[in-house]
């Protein structure tokens, strides 16, 4: 159903530029299907925890993995800004970073206090004095690639036994406890 939805928008915005350069719309009278409306798939607070504490802390893997999944949970970034997130892009003091988005689009985002804790604890004892300038590296001291991310979260699902984890969710997540924490979404 999705597939024909999407087939009778791109037929209709074509009748659109026919019409637009003069010519008869054979499509104006098409009706596009309804598709079923899916209930935003969250994370649960018990299945929050978990996912903060499958990893030992105390640990390289464990203290990045935290500063991770809470600069997620707080910001809502997509994982391709949280791969390309520069050192210098975390202003700790404001408790904000600068990221960029899909087309090339800049845009702060906030985190809060648990967030700040854990990138400051992050960055001081297990990131040490790297010279590269991203946020994340990887166990060598190497920039985290996109997909690197996303294994790190699929090594997370599969620890933690939450099989519906991935990093798009946790953008969900993000996204409706923002609104439902009464943030406005434009």
């Amino acid at each position: 159903l999705g597939t024909i939805h999407q087939e009778v928008r791109s037929l209709k915005t074509f009748g659109v530029w026919l019409a637009d350069n003069g010519y008869a719309n054979p499509f104006s009278s098409l009706k596009t299907p309804k598709l079923p409306r899916h209930l935003i798939d969250i994370l649960s607070d018990d299945e929050i925890k978990t996912l903060f504490n499958i990893y030992n802390p105390e640990t390289h893997f464990g203290a990045r993995w935290q500063a991770i999944l809470g600069f997620f949970l707080d910001t809502g970034v997509r994982v391709g800004e949280l791969a390309g997130l520069m050192i210098e892009d975390i202003d700790l003091q404001n408790f904000r970073a600068k990221v960029m988005g899909k087309g090339a689009k800049e845009r702060y985002v906030l985190f809060g206090n648990r967030t700040h804790r854990l990138l400051t604890r992050y960055f001081a004892i297990f990131r040490g004095e790297s010279p590269s300038p991203y946020a994340f590296l990887t166990m060598d001291g190497e920039a985290l690639s996109l997909k690197a991310v996303q294994n790190i979260v699929s090594n997370a699902r599969r620890k933690s036994g939450i099989a519906r984890l991935h990093c798009h969710l946790l953008r969900h997540t993000f996204a409706t406890t923002f609104l439902l924490s009464g943030g406005n979404a434009f």
